[in-house]
C-alpha cells in the first residue's frame, strides 16, 4: 500500500493550476487544468521528481538514473542539466525558479542543481 501511495504522489503533481504527469514516458504538460495533455520533448525515462516555479515557467525534473533536466517554457521543452549528480530523489524550486535544490538517492548527502 505504501508503494502504491508513493507512486500516486509522484505520478501527478499540481502546481499553479498546471498539472504534469510523471511516468516512464516523456513528461506531459497541460495548460488548461488537465483537460488536454501534450508530450514534451523530454526523453522517455522513469521520472522520479519534478518541481516548478510559482508562475510555471521554470521547472526541474530528475529521472531515476540520469542527470536532471530543466525547462524554461512551462514544461514544453527540456534540456539536460550540466549537473554531475545522478538520481535525485527529490527536487525543490524557489517561487522565482532561480534556485533549485536536490537530495541524492542515499539521503545522506545534499546536493544542488
Amino acid at each position: 500500500m505504501k508503494e502504491e501511495l508513493e507512486h500516486c504522489w509522484q505520478k501527478y503533481l499540481e502546481i499553479d493550476k498546471k498539472i504534469h504527469s510523471i511516468n516512464i514516458s516523456p513528461i506531459y504538460y497541460s495548460s488548461d487544468y488537465a483537460k488536454n495533455w501534450t508530450a514534451s520533448n523530454s526523453p522517455s525515462l522513469q521520472w522520479r521528481t519534478v518541481a516548478m516555479s510559482a508562475s510555471g515557467q521554470y521547472a526541474v525534473a530528475s529521472p531515476t538514473a540520469n542527470n536532471a533536466y530543466y525547462s524554461v517554457d512551462y514544461g514544453q521543452t527540456w534540456t539536460v542539466s550540466s549537473s554531475t549528480v545522478l538520481s535525485f530523489v527529490i527536487v525543490s524550486m524557489s517561487s522565482s525558479g532561480q534556485y533549485a535544490i536536490g537530495s541524492f538517492a542515499t539521503g545522506s548527502t545534499p546536493g544542488y542543481i
